[in-house]
């Protein structure tokens, strides 16, 4: 596969490798082989700065991931303590899209369908722990 792109006469390899990344490695990844002219004023600086931009791609996604797993942890430790009990006889607020039909009353919109739910009880088809 060819990528093409225009570029100026006077091209240097820097601008050379940002648009390598921008790109080519932005929608395929770092391929396995690289057909170029070994011009020596372009494969130097191409090389030097293309290797530059990826470590920090890649420090960059490593910081980013670390971060991801300390907020996953934090929210895992967290967010066990928040889990509501609820009592038979409480009137709690249910998503209706999964509930039977009998148990929702039947009204023309779904607007007030939240509001006619019956008390959480041994009415509710196993959804009750006891």
């Amino acid at each position: 596969m060819a990528h093409l792109a225009p570029v100026r006469d006077k091209f240097i390899g820097k601008q050379a490798a940002q648009l390598f990344l921008d790109s080519v490695f932005r929608y395929h990844g770092l391929s396995e082989t690289i057909v170029s002219d070994r011009d020596p004023r372009f494969t130097g600086a191409f090389w030097d700065t293309l290797f530059q931009l990826l470590t920090l791609i890649s420090r960059v996604r490593d910081a980013m991931a670390s971060a991801q797993d300390r907020q996953k942890e934090y929210s895992d430790k967290h967010a066990r303590g928040n889990l509501s009990v609820f009592k038979q006889g409480e009137l709690v607020l249910l998503d209706t899209k999964n509930q039977p039909i009998n148990l929702v009353s039947s009204v023309g919109s779904n607007k007030l369908k939240h509001r006619l739910i019956p008390p959480i009880g041994s009415r509710c088809l196993g959804f009750v722990y006891h």
